[in-house]
């Protein structure tokens, strides 16, 4: 579309992206951004970043994952400039399969995990979608145990809490954060992009029971930004 272009340099900010593939080779992406402090992260520490996603990410996640998925890459950007260091963490060779063997659910399906900020604001707040679960982890009403989706917010907290001032080269990681790109009021002309994107950090993250949808998000390849 005219004017998409790009997304504005984010300061002193990184994007993960860890995804995962069915049995049927179909992709499911978790996005999630944190800040960092220290210089820019290089190319090695961008690795370096990574590595230490999925170490913690194998950790905490796969034993609530479908064994028909696996755990196939984890990539980490910076976001401060256009030429900021990528790098993508892969063990295609042996991918790191989940835990749970019952029965399989779509993998369009997800556990959401809404978030809030400290600001109010109209439209949508950041939230995350997790392909975890198998048919053992849904109630009779066909939305998640609430003990399983307990169990989920607390394995995705360990991670963010794991990565959370993790020093590598020059670079330290901070907190989890929320990047909002668009604002119609100040920039009412498509694709209502920000001057500066606003980088808020994360009050609370809450597990929804009520499955959700990544239809759209089930993708092939991801975005620079």
């Amino acid at each position: 579309m005219p004017g998409y272009g790009p997304l504005p340099n984010v300061p002193l900010a990184i994007k993960i992206v860890i995804t995962s593939v069915g049995a049927d080779t179909r992709k499911a992406e978790t996005i999630l951004h944190m800040s960092y402090t220290g210089s820019p992260p290089t190319t090695a520490v961008a690795l370096a970043l990574a590595t230490a996603f999925w170490n913690s990410w194998v950790t905490h996640i796969i034993p609530n994952m479908s064994s028909t998925l696996s755990l196939t890459s984890v990539q980490v950007t910076d976001l401060s400039i256009n030429t900021g260091a990528q790098a993508i963490y892969t063990n295609t060779s042996t991918p790191v399969a989940g835990s749970l063997a019952g029965g399989v659910l779509p993998l369009s399906t997800a556990m959401l995990l809404n978030k809030t900020v400290p600001r109010l604001y109209r439209g949508g707040h950041p939230r995350t979608y997790l392909a975890v679960g198998d048919t053992t982890k849904v109630a009779s009403d066909g939305t998640y145990t609430g003990a399983f989706a307990t169990a989920v917010l607390a394995a995705y907290q360990a991670v963010i809490t794991a990565l959370s001032g993790l020093v590598s080269g020059a670079t330290t990681t901070g907190t989890e954060i929320c990047i909002s790109y668009i604002n119609k009021a100040s920039n009412p002309v498509y694709p209502y992009r920000r001057a500066v994107p606003l980088v808020l950090p994360l009050t609370t993250t809450a597990a929804q029971t009520q499955m959700a949808t990544q239809r759209r998000r089930v993708r092939r390849t991801s975005r620079h930004k």
